[in-house]
């Protein structure tokens, strides 16, 4: 929007959030804003798990990619299984790289 252009907002409550109407003399925008309570649960991307009570246990991902493009995966609950399964498949000759990873 440049610096000169007005641009008048009408905010209506639909549901749990709002919608914002922005209108212009050539284009009408809608933009749909959530509760402060829902951004605040949608910003949490990055998130570890250490902070979800109700896990027992955790999951471990192992992926064994080949040399001829294939990928293999199995999910383990225990970090030094899963760590053994990945040290053990990088011995052979066929197996490019693996990858242990946590999953949720």
């Amino acid at each position: 929007m440049a610096a000169g252009d007005a641009c008048e907002h009408v905010t209506k409550q639909v549901g749990t959030g709002r919608v914002t109407t922005c209108v212009r003399s050539l284009k009408l925008q809608y933009c749909f804003t959530r509760s402060p309570e829902a951004i605040l649960v949608a910003s949490k991307k990055g998130r570890t798990f250490d902070g979800d009570k109700r896990r027992k246990h955790r999951h471990w991902q192992v992926t064994v990619y080949y040399h001829d493009g294939e990928k293999f995966a199995r999910v383990y609950i225990d970090r030094e299984r899963a760590q053994h399964f990945a040290d053990r498949q990088k011995r052979s000759p066929i197996v490019k790289s693996t990858r242990v990873r946590e999953v949720d």
